[in-house]
Protein backbone atom coordinates (compact mmCIF):
# COMPACT_ATOMS: atom_id res chain seq x y z
CA UNK A 1 0.00 0.00 0.00
CA UNK A 2 1.11 3.21 -0.81
CA UNK A 3 1.93 5.86 1.61
CA UNK A 4 -0.60 8.12 0.38
CA UNK A 5 -2.91 5.94 1.35
CA UNK A 6 -2.46 5.11 5.25
CA UNK A 7 -5.74 4.07 6.98
CA UNK A 8 -4.84 5.60 10.50
CA UNK A 9 -6.71 7.94 12.32
CA UNK A 10 -5.78 11.41 10.35
CA UNK A 11 -5.98 14.36 12.77
CA UNK A 12 -8.49 17.41 11.57
CA UNK A 13 -7.27 19.60 8.36
CA UNK A 14 -8.66 22.51 7.48
CA UNK A 15 -11.22 23.14 4.60
CA UNK A 16 -8.30 24.09 2.22
CA UNK A 17 -7.03 20.45 2.59
CA UNK A 18 -10.06 19.28 1.86
CA UNK A 19 -10.60 20.64 -0.76
CA UNK A 20 -6.92 19.89 -1.96
CA UNK A 21 -8.15 16.26 -1.32
CA UNK A 22 -11.33 15.80 -3.33
CA UNK A 23 -9.46 17.38 -6.31
CA UNK A 24 -6.12 14.93 -6.11
CA UNK A 25 -9.15 12.28 -5.83
CA UNK A 26 -10.94 13.72 -9.10
CA UNK A 27 -8.15 13.81 -10.70
CA UNK A 28 -6.80 10.34 -9.71
CA UNK A 29 -10.31 9.22 -11.21
CA UNK A 30 -10.41 10.94 -14.35
CA UNK A 31 -7.12 9.47 -15.33
CA UNK A 32 -8.43 6.19 -14.37
CA UNK A 33 -11.27 6.59 -16.74
CA UNK A 34 -9.58 8.17 -19.38
CA UNK A 35 -6.79 5.64 -19.39
CA UNK A 36 -9.18 2.87 -19.48
CA UNK A 37 -9.48 3.05 -23.32
CA UNK A 38 -6.21 2.51 -23.82
CA UNK A 39 -4.85 -0.67 -24.92
CA UNK A 40 -1.95 -1.04 -23.03
CA UNK A 41 -3.27 -0.71 -19.46
CA UNK A 42 -0.57 -0.54 -16.58
CA UNK A 43 -2.08 -2.38 -13.77
CA UNK A 44 0.28 -1.89 -11.43
CA UNK A 45 0.19 2.43 -11.58
CA UNK A 46 -3.88 1.49 -11.87
CA UNK A 47 -3.74 0.00 -8.70
CA UNK A 48 -1.47 2.10 -6.88
CA UNK A 49 -3.75 4.68 -8.09
CA UNK A 50 -6.93 3.41 -6.71
CA UNK A 51 -4.79 2.92 -3.50
CA UNK A 52 -4.05 6.58 -3.22
CA UNK A 53 -7.79 7.31 -3.93
CA UNK A 54 -9.07 4.75 -1.28
CA UNK A 55 -6.31 6.58 1.17
CA UNK A 56 -7.51 10.06 0.51
CA UNK A 57 -11.88 9.02 0.74
CA UNK A 58 -11.30 6.99 4.01
CA UNK A 59 -9.40 10.41 4.86
CA UNK A 60 -11.93 12.55 4.11
CA UNK A 61 -15.03 10.07 5.19
CA UNK A 62 -12.60 9.97 8.86
CA UNK A 63 -12.74 13.80 9.06
CA UNK A 64 -16.73 13.95 8.50
CA UNK A 65 -17.13 11.66 11.03
CA UNK A 66 -15.66 13.78 13.15
CA UNK A 67 -17.99 16.44 12.27
CA UNK A 68 -20.79 14.77 12.61
CA UNK A 69 -19.91 13.16 15.68
CA UNK A 70 -19.29 16.58 17.03
CA UNK A 71 -21.78 17.99 16.25
CA UNK A 72 -24.37 14.78 17.54
CA UNK A 73 -22.13 15.91 21.07
CA UNK A 74 -23.60 19.16 20.57
CA UNK A 75 -27.06 18.70 20.15
CA UNK A 76 -27.12 16.30 23.06
CA UNK A 77 -26.10 18.77 25.13
CA UNK A 78 -28.65 21.23 24.06
CA UNK A 79 -31.17 19.34 24.52
CA UNK A 80 -30.75 17.93 27.20
CA UNK A 81 -30.21 21.35 29.44
CA UNK A 82 -31.52 23.90 27.10
CA UNK A 83 -30.93 26.63 29.97
CA UNK A 84 -27.28 25.49 30.81
CA UNK A 85 -26.79 25.70 27.22
CA UNK A 86 -27.93 28.73 26.47
CA UNK A 87 -26.20 29.68 29.17
CA UNK A 88 -23.28 28.59 28.12
CA UNK A 89 -23.62 29.88 25.00
CA UNK A 90 -23.65 33.35 25.84
CA UNK A 91 -20.82 33.16 27.74
CA UNK A 92 -18.85 31.84 24.74
CA UNK A 93 -19.91 34.69 22.58
CA UNK A 94 -19.45 37.18 25.33
CA UNK A 95 -15.72 36.09 26.07
CA UNK A 96 -15.50 36.00 22.13
CA UNK A 97 -16.60 39.21 21.31
CA UNK A 98 -14.43 42.37 22.43
CA UNK A 99 -16.43 45.24 22.85
CA UNK A 100 -14.98 48.52 21.48
CA UNK A 101 -13.54 51.20 24.00
CA UNK A 102 -15.65 53.98 25.18
CA UNK A 103 -13.90 56.95 23.15
CA UNK A 104 -11.58 58.22 26.14
CA UNK A 105 -11.97 62.13 26.72
CA UNK A 106 -8.41 63.36 27.49
CA UNK A 107 -7.78 61.92 23.97
CA UNK A 108 -9.97 65.01 22.17
CA UNK A 109 -8.12 67.66 21.20
CA UNK A 110 -8.61 70.56 23.36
Amino acid sequence: MSPNASTDKQPPRSGQALETDISILASILSKSTASSDAEDIDVAELLSQLETANGIAEGVESRLDGILQHLDGMLHSLESNPKDAASTLTKDIASTAKPSAPPNDSDAPA
